[in-house]
């Protein structure tokens, strides 16, 4: 979680420093990185929701301390207060009337819950929980923004290395094609021979084309990662550079921050279920206000006067026809789908581990033969060449070994790919650190 917070602080460090790599440009593996979280929506989002996570805890701990209300009011009424003193036996009598039915009141009250069976802590602590959840999964969405940016630029490698052995294999047979036309000219080689190798420059000049296309393709998509999806950009890097080295790998089960968000969304529950657990209990509050009215308590003088007021308030339910028990049995339900939901994450999470460890080992183990094929390939388009100058190979066996060492080509440049990528997804699975590895 420091980790986490320290590549904020230093992203943030790079926003305003205008640091932060501009899309468009051929860009490094660590560039892309900073420019996909400084554009990712869904950080954004998620940072805003855990802005919100915080404004409710302070909301929910303001709630201990009561309250201090100024307020105002206005009342007439209609009929006041009489008295009509008479004289018995004498026709002298008088009506003597307290106030006029204006009533004016204002009043400073504070108000302070003394006891309420552990709800207002209750609320405070979910909501604290709930708060240390949404860091924690701010943390993860950006573990996903960076696995997610390095299957892009990798794919982008990929895609290079494949556009380049493409070329390699359209020149070879271009080149094969100029040495034909030089043979025809002095009688040497046919014409069928050479039709032959116009086929396989055609079908050259396509795979070029389509490698082209794949390679545009996933720069857009590269693009899309870092923030700008209209432009495609260019990568600066090798699929011979490791993410990570194997031996450094970890396979031991570590949580996850999922499995963390989780294990605080179901500490959440539990403070809400006794949250509920409370509203069978009394509560007691203390208030005190000050008062400035008229006609305040003495109707009789009917002036502004000002008093005081103290008291304490207990209320405690007693019928609510179900309604108390069905919110502890919610949220104890609530409890248990989380418990269930936890123990299936972390069943889910250690088989993630140990397949994305098994796929990275199969994809180290496929690149020395996919080397050594090269190699092998290399050497025998070398023979069968030395051979077609002395007419002992024909020119069938010649394009196929040509055919055979682009195949070679692309499926090495395709292992290295898929190793770079099971390395990006051992490192998702594991859930390394943003900082690692950097």
């Amino acid at each position: 979680m420091r980790n986490f917070k320290l590549t904020l602080i230093g992203l943030l460090a790079l926003l305003i420093a205008g640091l932060i790599p501009q899309v468009g440009q051929t860009l490094t593996l660590k560039e892309c990185e900073i420019a996909a979280l400084s554009h990712s929506n869904r950080l954004a989002s998620n940072a805003a929701l855990a802005q919100q996570s915080k404004a409710e805890l302070s909301e929910a701990e303001g709630m201990k301390f009561g309250s201090v209300d100024l307020t105002g009011t206005y009342g007439y009424t209609s009929e006041t207060m009489k008295i009509n003193f008479a004289i018995p036996g004498t026709p002298i009598s008088r009506n003597i009337s307290f106030g006029d039915g204006n009533n004016y009141d204002l009043a400073a009250t504070a108000k302070l819950p003394l006891y309420a069976g552990g709800a207002v802590k209750a609320r405070i602590e979910s909501v604290r929980a709930s708060q240390e959840a949404a860091v924690v999964q701010l943390t993860l969405d950006s573990i996903a923004v960076l696995y997610e940016t390095r299957i892009a630029f990798y794919s982008v490698l990929g895609a290079e290395e494949k556009l380049k052995a493409a070329k390699i294999a359209a020149d070879r047979i271009d080149r094969h094609i100029i040495e034909l036309d030089s043979s025809l000219k002095f009688g040497v080689g046919t014409i069928e021979a050479r039709w032959q190798a116009v086929g396989r420059q055609n079908q050259a000049r396509v795979a070029v084309i389509s490698a082209e296309g794949e390679l545009r393709s996933a720069r857009l998509q590269l693009g899309r990662v870092i923030g700008e999806p209209e432009k495609a950009n260019s990568t600066e890097g090798s699929l011979d550079d490791q993410l990570i080295d194997p031996a450094d790998r970890d396979t031991e089960h570590h949580n996850r921050p999922d499995v963390r968000a989780l294990e605080l969304r179901i500490e959440q529950s539990h403070y809400i279920e006794t949250g509920a657990q409370a509203a069978w209990l009394p509560s007691l509050s203390a208030m005190a206000a000050y008062h400035y009215a008229k006609p305040g308590v003495s109707a009789a003088e009917n002036e502004w006067m000002d008093y005081g007021v103290i008291g304490l308030n207990a209320a405690w339910t007693i019928i609510d026809w179900g309604a108390r028990p069905a919110r502890i049995q919610k949220a104890a339900a609530m409890t248990r789908s989380l418990e269930s939901r936890l123990n299936e994450l972390k069943t889910a999470n250690s088989t993630m581990i140990s397949m994305a460890d098994s796929k990275w080992e199969t994809a180290r183990n496929a690149l020395d033969p996919m080397h050594n094929q090269v190699e092998v390939e290399t050497t025998r388009k070398s023979l069968i060449e030395q051979r077609l100058k002395l007419g002992a190979a024909t020119e069938s066996e010649y394009l196929d070994v040509l055919d055979d060492l682009s195949i070679a080509e692309s499926n090495h440049a395709l292992a290295k790919l898929k190793c770079r990528l099971a390395e990006a997804e051992f490192l998702f699975a594991r859930a390394a650190n943003p900082t690692q590895n950097q």
